[in-house]
């Protein structure tokens, strides 16, 4: 089982090395990140480059023209070789490490199809996601 995590960048030449080094600590062989360039106008086509032609780990799509966040995200699923995939923010509003810590509960819960996980705030900061049920009637799974 593999997770791919698909990241729109648009126009996010300056924050881009800060995500590049996130994420390359976060591939393993059960998780592909794709970086898409959802057809930025500064130089971060050029950045995403060199991870183009990246079979593992780390990669990007260039989509010619940005028609929004959405087309960034469905170029990057339409890449995605995973049979589990998500998407995040290239600005780090959101930390790529959550969906990582997200697949890690996914695979190991029983019931998978009743897991719901989020991220919290606690007095302002972040805690890491925890698993949740959809279905306030069903068990609460446990994180270990």
């Amino acid at each position: 089982m593999m997770l791919s995590l698909v990241i729109p960048c648009y126009n996010e030449a300056k924050s881009l090395p800060s995500l590049i080094e996130k994420c390359q600590e976060l591939t393993a062989d059960d998780v592909e990140i794709i970086l898409v360039d959802n057809g930025s106008s500064d130089n971060t086509p050029e950045i995403l480059a060199p991870f183009e032609e990246n079979e593992a780990g780390l990669r990007s799509v260039h989509l010619d023209v940005n028609t929004g966040y959405g087309s960034g995200i469905l170029g990057g699923l339409k890449a995605a070789k995973g049979e589990i995939v998500g998407w995040t923010h290239a600005d780090l509003q959101t930390d790529p490490a959550d969906a990582i810590t997200a697949f890690a509960l996914y695979k190991k819960s029983q019931n998978p199809e009743n897991l719901f996980v989020k991220r919290t705030e606690l007095r302002g900061r972040s805690a890491p996601p925890e698993p949740t049920n959809r279905n306030s009637s069903l068990p609460r799974e446990a994180a270990t």
